[in-house]
């Protein structure tokens, strides 16, 4: 069983880092944590929170974010 935590915690914070590696290289700074919770159900998950809004940095200009749209929607395209 404390395998399995371990390997659920490492994956848990193996996906925070990635959110702020994303981030980051766009510029923004994303703040963040793992968390052990457990359901009503008693069953336990681990959950990673963060600082964004919708998937979004808070403070992301609109002009950046119109940009990496317009970048997605080529990216589609080809």
């Amino acid at each position: 069983m404390g395998q399995t935590l371990d390997y659920m915690r490492k994956c848990a914070e193996s996906e925070l880092a990635a959110i702020q590696n994303l981030w980051a290289d766009q510029g923004y700074v994303v703040t963040g944590s793992v968390t052990y919770r457990i359901g009503p159900d008693g069953t336990g998950h681990y959950a990673v929170t963060t600082n964004l809004i919708n998937g979004l940095p808070q403070d992301i200009r609109a002009a950046h974010l119109e940009q990496m749209m317009q970048s997605h929607a080529r990216g589609r395209m080809m």
